[in-house]
């Protein structure tokens, strides 16, 4: 047990390294060198300046700016020309509520009251504009709303044509890009594992509750993003999906941990799903009626994820603690990784107002998801190699090893399936049959003779039975006793005897030691007023017919000799 619990630890802390060193190469490509990667774009850091007492300060982008003043601040820019005209240019200031204008037109205005933002939200955001015509030498005028503590932190500019602007936001945002990638990769691979094992019949919810879990992070991650927000014009719609798919993340990974192992009988894991559902029509209704917004009311949010995250965590471990199961253990592992992610962003988000809290969640959600769905197809893998076990087991205990025709176990289970369902035919046909002559040709020849001779019967009696009636079934109920089930049989009885004295006639072609012969006696289900027969009666009529055909096969046999 020790060993397989550092085996899972050791694959965990590979799957983490590598993670953050493909979110390391990432960023640094994104933010350290994405001004020298996008030659076209050139970065707008000079020309700005602001007036302080009527003095002019020149500052280079990016750049933190002490600026007290009930007004708040306005930057300015001297440096664009007419070779700029038409260009776009992008730089981070949403936070600052900013407004860009120039000779007097105004390019941007940050609007939000279609969706209240927080500096958080709004810090993410690129405010774009297109350069007017310059007929003459124009400055550029952002206007940024006062803070609190007169901090301004105003990041890149860009300079550059839409095309150029796209591959930015795309280098800005490649982590997030890859990471919702994943998460839509697992989604995807989880749904079509759930598809094929519904259409194998085999039922296994976990795998809906991580594709559900694994679309709506990454909904989330994907609106909430900044390539998201730019590419709808910072759609307010686009905000409320996000707060929507964020406040019901939890729901399918709490429903997965339902159905895991003896997880199912913790009410609290119910309280823990009804009390995110409340929260999301509380505060739609809250939200409509104008009382809070979603920005106001988001702790709360965040309040019942890390309560439900700590919930399960102690309820996975007093369960692995009962019972020592690997599938417990590796739940475990993955949710002290989202622990840690969680916690990690709502520090970044609360108390240091960093944009990428997000990054740092979404790792902790692919590290999660990756250690989860491998233990699951780990596990049904498994489950399916047992079930394939159990189905050869099954089916040899129902196969006559010599012939392979189904044995007499199998045939008194469709007997008593015909009798619990005796009402779903229109009439059956009960065949039983018998080898005319097997003890002589043992006696004569051995029982490896005999063998062949069943061997032989059992193929005459399947290749007729089994393809003039559909659903027809046949079986060795005996050492030269045979039977076939023929449930609402079309052909009558006359044309399958005569059908089964071709074949035999064509096997005894071929010039064996052995004349094969096989009696046979028919009786049915329901007689011609359509009564029902016991099925006493019904076995014992067939039973009866049978003999009565092999003392007539046997007198013309005798007859023939003669």
């Amino acid at each position: 047990m020790k060993s397989t619990k550092y085996r899972w630890m050791t694959e965990v802390l590979l799957i983490l390294l590598m993670v953050a060193a493909a979110g390391v190469l990432l960023v640094h490509v994104a933010d350290g060198d994405d001004h020298k990667t996008m030659k076209a774009a050139r970065e707008l850091e000079e020309g700005w300046y602001y007036l302080e007492e009527g003095q002019r300060i020149d500052v280079e982008l990016p750049a933190d700016i002490r600026y007290d003043s009930q007004e708040g601040l306005v930057l300015y820019n001297d440096s664009l020309d007419r070779t700029d005209e038409g260009m776009t240019v992008s730089i981070s200031a949403a936070r600052y509520r900013v407004t860009v204008s120039m000779h007097g037109t105004v390019l941007y205005e940050y609007d939000d009251s279609g969706f209240p933002r927080n500096d958080q939200m709004a810090s993410k955001l690129w405010c774009d504009f297109t350069l007017p015509v310059m007929e003459e030498p124009s400055e550029l005028m952002l206007e940024l709303e006062n803070t609190e503590n007169g901090m301004y932190h105003i990041g890149r500019a860009y300079i550059g044509n839409s095309r150029e602007i796209f591959f930015r936001y795309l280098l800005k945002d490649s982590v997030n890009i890859v990471i919702i990638i994943l998460m839509l990769f697992l989604g995807m691979l989880s749904l079509g594992i759930a598809v094929c094992l519904y259409a194998a019949k085999i039922r296994d919810q976990r795998f809906v509750d991580i594709a559900v879990f694994e679309i709506l992070c990454a909904v989330w991650c994907l609106t909430d993003s900044a390539l998201g927000q730019a590419f709808t014009g910072n759609s307010s719609m686009l905000c409320y999906i996000s707060f929507y798919a964020f406040m019901l993340l939890a729901v399918p990974m709490v429903h997965f941990i339902k159905d895991a192992g003896i997880m199912k009988r913790h009410r609290i894991l119910d309280v823990c799903i009804y009390l995110f559902l409340i929260n999301a029509i509380v505060q739609s209704i809250l939200n409509y009626l104008g009382i809070f917004t979603f920005i106001q009311m988001l702790f709360v949010t965040h309040i019942l994820l890390v309560g439900s995250v700590a919930a399960a965590t102690w309820i996975l471990m007093r369960g692995y603690h009962e019972k020592k199961d690997r599938h417990l253990f590796c739940i475990l592992v993955a949710f002290g990784c989202l622990a840690a992610g969680g916690v990690g962003a709502l520090l970044l988000y609360w108390l240091f107002t960093i944009p990428y809290y997000q990054t740092i969640f979404e790792t902790g959600i692919v590290v999660f998801s990756v250690i989860i769905l491998g233990d699951v197809i780990a596990s049904m893998v498994a489950n399916v190699k047992f079930r394939a076990e159990m189905a050869v087991c099954e089916r040899l205990a129902k196969e006559d090893r010599l012939t392979g025709m189904k044995n007499r176990r199998a045939y008194e289970e469709h007997i008593d399936e015909i009798e619990d369902h005796i009402d779903a035919y229109h009439n059956v046909a009960l065949v039983y049959m018998d080898l005319n002559g097997l003890k002589s040709v043992n006696d004569q020849y051995g029982h490896n003779v005999g063998d062949d001779m069943i061997i032989a019967a059992a193929k005459c009696i399947t290749n007729v039975f089994e393809d003039c009636c559909t659903g027809g079934a046949c079986y060795r109920v005996g050492g030269d006793e045979f039977c076939a089930i023929l449930p609402d049989c079309e052909v009558s009885e006359k044309e399958f005897s005569q059908c089964l004295d071709e074949e035999i006639r064509r096997y005894n072609r071929q010039g064996k030691r052995y004349r094969l012969s096989i009696a046979r006696g028919v009786s049915y289900l329901k007689d011609a007023d359509g009564k029902c027969k016991r099925i006493s009666d019904w076995k014992y009529e067939a039973d009866r017919a049978m003999y009565r055909n092999k003392k007539k096969q046997k007198a013309d046999m005798a007859y023939e000799r003669v």
